[in-house]
C-alpha cells in the first residue's frame, strides 16, 4: 500500500512539475519574442539563382513588396515587407 501511495504522490509531483517548467517556458519565450529594439538579427545581401540561371539579389526587391517564405524553424514561416533603399 506504501508503495502505491509513493507511487501516486511521485507521479502527481512530476505531472505539478512538467507543467510548472512548460508554462515558464512560455513565459520565456513570449518575452523574447517581443523585444522589438536593436538591429534585427536577419537581412543583408544576398545572392540566388532561379531556376533559369538568371541571379537574384536584394536590388531585385528594393521599392516593391514582396513576400517572404522560409522553411527555417527559427524564423516567421511568412511576413510581408517592403524593402528601400538605404
Amino acid at each position: 500500500m506504501k508503495s502505491a501511495a509513493l507511487f501516486v504522490a511521485t507521479g502527481g509531483a512530476m505531472i505539478f512539475y512538467f507543467q510548472y517548467e512548460k508554462a515558464r517556458l512560455e513565459r520565456k519565450r513570449i518575452v523574447e519574442m517581443s523585444k522589438g529594439y536593436g538591429k534585427p538579427k536577419v537581412g543583408g545581401p544576398f545572392k540566388l539563382r532561379d531556376l533559369n540561371g538568371k541571379e537574384f539579389t536584394e536590388k531585385d526587391l528594393l521599392g516593391k513588396y514582396s513576400l517572404v517564405r522560409t522553411l527555417c524553424a527559427e524564423a516567421a514561416t511568412a511576413s510581408i515587407s517592403r524593402s528601400s533603399p538605404k
